[in-house]
């Protein structure tokens, strides 16, 4: 399944195709080696080295306005209604203006907040794996992975049922443009993700703009609701962000879910371990995020000289953190390359760090344990159709192509 460290030359941009499969060797190198590495190709700093990818995403001299690099990146004038769209995304902002496109949606994702989400989670949990049960074989993404979380985020946002099918497929297109367009993307790619912005942008407009006065309170509801409070929000915010929720919510907990299964399937020590203990599935889950991170990297633009080990970062400067990378540094993970359950002082950095920290952390972390904890009794069982699981060609969301999988006992056996 791995395919191996390609050769390294100074030359080389540092996103490479044997990263698709196997980042991590890759990352290895340039910690020991280059760790603050500039790169030619992408003219962007390449961090790879946990305390420094987490003093960026903490320090306020790094900026997340990204959309100059992208315009620059990609001039022509047909490309400028998606930056204009994507310069209203929360994550695109500092302070105070994000802080204040957060805010609206920050109670709705609070720890206690997700609480009332958990049967509705199980719910469609029993269900997905119930059918999988009785017909001993699933492709995990397609018939649990992808599905659960899309599900999910539909209810909370306020997406119909029948048109979830659609908006997952504009959520693809939108995130693959959303975290690699000031990094490593091509102009076809750019003019996808454009028309599917436009076709998402017309529809969710369309969907706010039927919202009664006094409607049930889905987080749709409360954005338009929001309209003439303090929290204003303008519309091309609201449905900038309401895009970015719908996505964010799917895409990485999908990674998450695919990622970890393979992971503990391709660890059966630590397999037998979470089923004498099924207590430590939370913090089983917390690994999984560690040890193959759904998203491998975000970018910062420098407002002012910063020096980071003997390197000086100039203004202007793009600088790319690799979460990743961070994840697996042996300088703040003991053993980083091995797949612990029960993990000690697990303060990875999956969900970012600082003020940009993942707002729907908790909902992500909700949906893994249910998953994990509901799937368990059925791990043992569970084989791999193939003995060459491939990745999406994608460097920053990092998720299998397919999982496809059978139960070695019958579904008469199987307990459910």
């Amino acid at each position: 399944m791995k395919a191996g460290i390609a050769s390294l030359k100074p030359s080389t941009s540092f996103f490479q195709p044997a990263m698709f499969e196997d980042p991590y060797p890759i990352y290895s190198v340039f910690r020991k080696t280059d760790p603050v590495h500039w790169d030619e190709g992408l003219e962007a700093w390449v961090l790879t080295r946990y305390e420094d990818v987490a003093f960026v995403l903490n320090d306020h001299r790094f900026s997340s306005d990204r959309i100059a690099v992208g315009r620059k990146l990609h001039p022509m004038p047909e490309f400028e209604p998606l930056f204009d769209h994507l310069s209203h995304l929360m994550l695109q902002h500092d302070e105070p203006t994000h802080k204040h496109l957060r805010a609206i949606v920050h109670d709705a994702f609070t720890r206690s907040a997700m609480k009332r989400w958990e049967s509705v989670i199980q719910y469609r949990v029993d269900d997905l794996l119930e059918i999988a049960v009785d017909l001993g074989k699933m492709e995990f993404l397609v018939d649990f992975a992808i599905p659960l979380p899309v599900m999910v985020i539909s209810e909370l946002v306020g997406i119909p049922i029948e048109d979830r099918t659609q908006v997952k497929a504009w959520c693809d297109d939108f995130a693959f443009v959303a975290t690699n367009f000031y990094a490593e993307i091509t102009d076809e790619q750019l003019q996808r993700g454009l028309q599917s912005v436009d076709a998402f942008r017309k529809y969710l407009r369309h969907q706010a703009e039927r919202i009664a006065p006094g409607a049930d309170m889905t987080l749709l509801e409360l954005m338009v609701q929001s309209q003439g409070t303090d929290a204003e929000f303008s519309y091309d915010e609201l449905i900038a962000n309401c895009m970015l929720l719908l996505t964010a919510g799917n895409e990485t907990t999908t990674n998450l879910l695919g990622n970890g299964l393979i992971a503990l399937l391709e660890n059966r020590d630590q397999l037998s371990r979470l089923n004498k203990d099924p207590s430590l599935i939370p913090s089983a889950v917390e690994e999984c995020l560690r040890y193959d991170s759904p998203l491998q990297f975000v970018g910062r633009i420098a407002l002012e000289e910063v020096a980071i080990g003997s390197r000086t970062i100039r203004p202007g400067d793009l600088v790319l953190v690799m979460l990743g990378s961070a994840n697996r540094d042996p300088e703040r993970f003991p053993s980083p390359d091995e797949f612990d359950i029960a993990r000690p002082n697990n303060h990875h950095l999956a969900f970012g760090h600082g003020p940009h920290f993942c707002v729907g952390s908790q909902l992500s972390r909700m949906e893994a344990t249910i998953a994990f904890r509901t799937l368990l009794p059925h791990m043992e069982s569970m084989k791999v159709k193939t003995q060459d699981l491939r990745h999406q060609q994608n460097y920053n969301l990092r998720c299998f192509q397919n999982i496809p999988l059978k139960f070695s006992q019958s579904p008469t056996q199987a307990s459910f």
